[in-house]
């Protein structure tokens, strides 16, 4: 009926607002956890696990077609960007394929 698809397009949207709202939060918490010192992060541990979940999250967001540009909200710069891409992504995916099984 056109009221339960009206319902699943306010459903889509609140979820789409949620996970703006979310990217925008994680973003602030990858500037600083990456501003940490070696003291703070000893190998930059934190760092690499905050950015695992950023992954996680953008996969996710892929998976279930929610239309949202998560990794664009991180504005990440280009070396945290190539980081993010070459090892968090991969490792995050490899972690959601093994939860999976």
């Amino acid at each position: 009926t056109a009221a339960a698809q009206g319902k699943c397009a306010d459903v889509s949207a609140a979820v789409v607002d949620r996970v703006t709202s979310f990217g925008s939060q994680m973003r602030h918490v990858l500037a600083l956890v990456c501003n940490f010192g070696e003291e703070q992060d000893p190998n930059l541990v934190i760092a690499a696990n905050v950015n695992q979940v950023a992954a996680m999250i953008s996969h996710r967001c892929d998976e279930f077609g929610i239309s949202v540009d998560f990794d664009g909200l991180l504005k990440l710069g280009s070396i945290q960007l190539q980081m993010y891409q070459l090892v968090a992504k991969p490792m995050a995916l490899e972690g959601i394929k093994k939860d999976a099984m």
